[in-house]
């Protein structure tokens, strides 16, 4: 018999601990046969060693499973894994079934009691903790008319409630809830005709779902569970339905909330191109969503095209669409609210997708299509560029253009890119854009490793154009002095006809951004009018991709072309139980018309470096960065 090779694989060579609730002879002295199976993931977890499995049969198991063994970053075949029997739904949740005594209160909305064992001496209790990890506060007082969020959290037959924080907000707010300022009290907005007693309602009611017992990285795997409905999740099962970080110094909050686009099994989890506005006349946004929740190789995963009604609060699947990603369209999306256009470009792999990866050698074809009627019927392709070229996001400049960055490899040194601009122009009917081909920027080999890539522009008030440009540190050696791991800003005065020569972006007080070679980008806020960065800030120098552990947005101030340091706000940083190599990057965003808000999708990324890389967290997570409205 032959068998294929396999380079580099393993089976699981533990033993494998059975754990079936619903099983008529569970029980957590059983030895976690499959004939005699333990009846709780904790009895499990307190047995299992490195390489071992544990394989769940389908039940809603409700505890705090206390890891005290897990497996080691460099072998990754010794995590231990936690996984559903196939085909079987199983859940582990930190909530409980609450049959409250419901008063109803008219207007839909009712009330009840808190659990007493919230109260009791040493609980843990949710509702009583400001919703703010980065804020240690009890929520009361209250602060005006406004009841901060809490922790805990309120779900109706398994969906989540919108936490609010005044009266008049949960009257308006089907499906939602608030916590009283006494902090025993709950009350519900059940939405129309909805009596909870005729629902099953849940509480949050458990810190956590896995803890574990030790410090550092946790280096296990969940395949095929839902881990949910923790107060403070961790970093291994979905966000919360809402977290709030503060930052109090820049006055802006970021509420982070897990993307639910169809089913909590099964969720593409990666937003590949940029979303857009479908029309200047509906709030519908359109995205391509790829399914990354299998381990495989990223050629092998499916793409579906979704749309969102509620600012990508939640998806609908086009199924017609879904197609492996090799074969499939992965659409970027702009609007022109100046015409009404809506424009999609994408790159078509004519020989396969790219063995070395996204930026590798291999050509395409970059395409672009135009819908005068939201994106109903489309304009035949229009060939943009044969080649190795890339383009980024298309920016509608105020005078009516557009522009369009692109980065391509050089002849001579295919690891070595350099960044040019188009600009276009609408014919009379709107139905054709007319490109020209405009300035290049460039440095010197010795100036940045891969030269500059990934370019993200924003256009000031004053009408210039501000890009920021990804690059490499060159280590110091004998004939040359070396260059640090920053980020490159280049200006354009004449809507992106010639640039200035790449300058380091400093903060305000002249000193290095440090940042490693990854994904930033630029965009000019329609609520406060300033222009940010988003990007990954290091503490220290780096030489490589790494590290990306955390998410920061930073203003740029147009008249001196530095970063407020004042400004500097947490979009999302790395769990002490992460490995450390997680990475916080390659986001999608958009800002929302009604509040005038960044809406930044992201998922979590192991660098490639990362024995761990897939398997780790499949989550798409959706960001609303609450920006200022004054302007200085």
């Amino acid at each position: 018999m032959n068998l294929p090779y396999l380079p580099n694989s393993w089976g699981r060579i533990g033993r494998i601990w059975h754990v079936a609730m619903q099983h008529p002879d569970a029980n957590d002295d059983n030895p976690g046969t499959i004939n005699e199976p333990l009846h709780s993931i904790s009895a499990a977890a307190q047995q299992a060693k490195e390489f071992d499995t544990i394989l769940i049969d389908e039940g809603i198991y409700r505890e705090e499973v206390a890891l005290i063994r897990h497996g080691h970053h460099y072998r990754p075949e010794s995590r231990i894994l936690f996984q559903a029997v196939e085909d079987k739904q199983v859940y582990l949740r930190g909530s409980d079934i609450f049959k409250g005594n419901w008063e109803n209160l008219g207007n839909n909305t009712w009330s009840a009691s808190l659990p007493d064992a919230l109260f009791e001496a040493d609980a843990y209790n949710p509702y009583a903790l400001y919703l703010a990890s980065d804020v240690q506060k009890i929520v009361r007082p209250m602060e005006g008319d406004q009841l901060p969020e809490t922790r805990g959290q309120i779900y109706m037959d398994g969906q989540p409630c919108a936490q609010v924080c005044n009266v008049e907000q949960l009257h308006a707010t089907p499906l939602s809830f608030l916590v009283d300022q006494s902090g025993r009290h709950i009350l519900v907005n059940f939405g129309y005709n909805n009596n909870p007693n005729e629902h099953t309602i849940e509480l949050t009611m458990r810190k956590r779902c896995i803890r574990p017992d030790f410090e550092g990285a946790v280096i296990i795997e969940t395949r095929g569970i839902v881990v949910e409905h923790a107060a403070e999740p961790g970093p291994f099962c979905k966000c919360s339905p809402l977290s709030l970080r503060c930052n109090l110094a820049s006055d802006t909050a970021v509420y982070k909330t897990w993307n639910l686009p169809n089913s909590s099994l099964h969720v593409p989890t990666l937003m590949s191109g940029a979303p857009g506005y479908q029309s200047i006349n509906n709030s519908v946004i359109l995205a391509s969503l790829v399914d990354a929740t299998k381990p495989q190789r990223f050629d092998e995963m499916e793409m579906v095209s979704a749309s969102s009604k509620d600012a990508g609060r939640t998806w609908q699947l086009e199924e017609s669409t879904r197609r492996p990603y090799a074969q499939a369209q992965n659409y970027s999306y702009t609007l022109d609210e100046r015409t009404g256009m809506l424009m999609r470009h994408y790159i078509e792999h004519r020989n396969g997708l790219d063995p070395e990866g996204f930026f590798g050698t291999r050509e395409h074809a970059v395409m672009l299509q135009i819908s005068s009627d939201g994106g109903n019927s489309w304009s035949a392709p229009q060939l943009i560029n044969e080649g190795k070229r890339y383009y980024f996001n298309i920016l509608p400049l105020d005078n009516g253009t557009l522009f369009w960055p692109f980065m391509e490899g050089s002849e001579d040194n295919r690891h070595h890119a350099r960044v040019g601009t188009v600009i276009g122009k609408w014919s009379e009917d709107h139905q054709h854009i007319d490109w020209e081909q405009t300035g290049w920027i460039e440095v010197a080999p010795g100036e940045s490793i891969a030269g500059l890539s990934e370019p993200s522009v924003a256009q000031f008030a004053n009408g210039c154009l501000f890009m920021v440009l990804r690059m490499g540190a060159v280590l110091p050696a004998q004939n040359r002095s070396g260059q640090p791991s920053i980020k490159l800003f280049s200006i354009s005065d004449d809507n992106g006809h010639s640039w200035s020569k790449p300058q380091p972006l400093t903060y305000d007080d002249d000193k290095y951004i440090y940042s490693p070679r990854s994904f930033q980008q630029t965009f000019r806020s329609i609520k406060n009018g300033r222009v940010y960065v988003l990007m990954n800030i290091s503490e220290r120098p780096t030489t490589g991709c790494d590290p990306r552990t955390a998410l920061h947005m930073i203003e740029i101030d147009e008249q001196t072309l530095r970063a407020r340091r004042d400004t500097l706000t947490v979009i999302e940083e790395k769990h002490p139980e992460h490995h450390e190599l997680i990475r916080y990057s390659n986001w999608q965003t958009f800002q929302d018309r009604q509040t005038g808000n960044l809406i930044l999708f992201m998922g979590l990324h192991m660098s490639e470096f990362c024995p761990i890389r897939f398997g780790y967290d499949t989550n798409l997570y959706r960001y609303e960065v609450v920006l200022p409205s004054e302007v200085d």
